[in-house]
């Protein structure tokens, strides 16, 4: 199964985007080898507060034998710097593709 999920405009801490965090979390956990695509093309800004969730999110995917890739993310140098900032671009649980 592939799975497209859109990322937010702005990724802030605020309730609504912890509530959206735990969304894709709920959605997902149980999914086994397919691959989930997170989209970013429209997003603008990631709170460095929230990289350790979607960091967890993303490898607890993974560990479920899923492929993690993250999409769009060169669209905005803010997002892919803030990605490589802390070793998303670099780890065992996510992928990068472009279209």
């Amino acid at each position: 199964m592939n799975s497209v999920y859109p990322m937010p405009k702005l990724i802030t801490d605020r309730k609504g985007m912890y509530e959206f965090i735990t969304n894709i979390y709920s959605k997902y956990k149980d999914t086994t080898n397919s691959k989930i695509i997170f989209d970013f093309m429209y997003t603008k800004y990631i709170s460095p507060n929230l990289m350790s969730p979607l960091g967890l999110i993303f490898t607890k995917l993974k560990a479920r034998k899923n492929d993690v890739l993250l999409r769009n993310t060169h669209k905005n140098p803010n997002i892919k710097s803030i990605l490589v900032k802390y070793g998303f671009l670099f780890i065992d649980s996510v992928d990068v593709i472009t279209p």
